[in-house]
């Protein structure tokens, strides 16, 4: 199938005109995941379709992000009262400092070479979204405004970045300006993901009265919701190969759960255990 399931369907004809249908599906390209539980605050590491989760080493922020060939991770962590960026070897047992900023810093989120690290943080009163260049050590506001951004995402190119602004639009931000992709709409816009070929945009939005997920497809306009049911959804991610989607879900008074559906929305499978809290995922490459 072209999400790489193998399928094997056995039809059996019984006496007395009875029939019988057996039906297998084995993913052909296993994909891993790297998973932050709310309430162990501890890592696990599984496949899309394996039931089994193994405990991954070291500690766990609120928000990580995996480096684009898997060995790094930057993650959010306490220093001095403050929510500051670390990183370490994802088999170390603990991090060093990137960098020390005077304001808590958030959401990190590695650039496609793995050579920058967006994150956000606070300047002049609002919420804005900078970029550290790892090599020069030095940072850049990319936001540059009056508005509070949040939640970016990389472009596969690198050379832009999405960005919740003020929770409701979705912008593109770039080193030089910035274009609005979603307009405000009065609700929430929030947590977008760029496809692997940069021609789809995931989000969450509640536009139509329950927070689920959407497509974009940025050269045609066209929007597609994802999912429609009651629970929470959000936090959506490509996968290496743009086959398949994270999200979260978290039912009213449940715990949040984590699903994996193909980019149409197809083929939702939940992939931890039900009495896991995940708070944080990501895909390995």
């Amino acid at each position: 199938t072209p999400d790489g399931l193998l399928e094997m369907r056995v039809a059996v004809q019984g006496p007395r005109g009875s029939s019988y249908s057996l039906q297998s599906q084995r993913r052909q390209f296993p994909r891993a995941v790297l998973m932050r539980d709310q309430e162990t605050r501890k890592w696990q590491e599984g496949e899309e379709d394996a039931p089994e989760w193994t405990e991954a080493h070291g500690d766990a922020g609120s928000s990580f992000s995996l480096s684009p060939d898997g060995k790094s991770v930057a993650y959010e962590a306490n220093l001095e009262g403050r929510r500051q960026i670390f990183v370490r070897d994802v088999e170390a047992s603990e991090g060093k400092l990137l960098f020390a900023y005077p304001e808590s810093c958030q959401e990190p989120r590695f650039s496609p070479d793995g050579s920058r690290l967006a994150f956000s943080t606070q300047a002049d009163g609002f919420a804005q979204v900078f970029v550290y260049d790892r090599k020069s050590r030095l940072t850049e506001n990319w936001s540059r405004g009056s508005h509070h951004d949040g939640s970016a995402c990389w472009a596969p190119d690198g050379k832009s970045l999405v960005v919740s602004r003020e929770g409701s639009a979705l912008v593109r931000l770039t080193p030089g300006g910035s274009k609005v992709l979603v307009e405000d709409t009065g609700g929430w816009n929030s947590a977008p993901a760029c496809s692997p070929d940069g021609k789809t945009l995931a989000f969450m939005s509640n536009q139509d009265g329950n927070p689920e997920i959407y497509t974009l497809t940025l050269a045609s306009g066209k929007l597609q919701r994802l999912t429609e049911d009651p629970a929470y959804d959000t936090d959506p991610q490509y996968s290496p190969d743009g086959q398949r989607l994270l999200f979260l879900s978290t039912p009213e008074g449940g715990r949040t759960r984590l699903f994996s559906m193909n980019p149409d929305g197809t083929r939702r499978s939940p992939l931890a255990a039900p009495d896991s809290s995940v708070g944080a995922v990501a895909w390995l490459p």
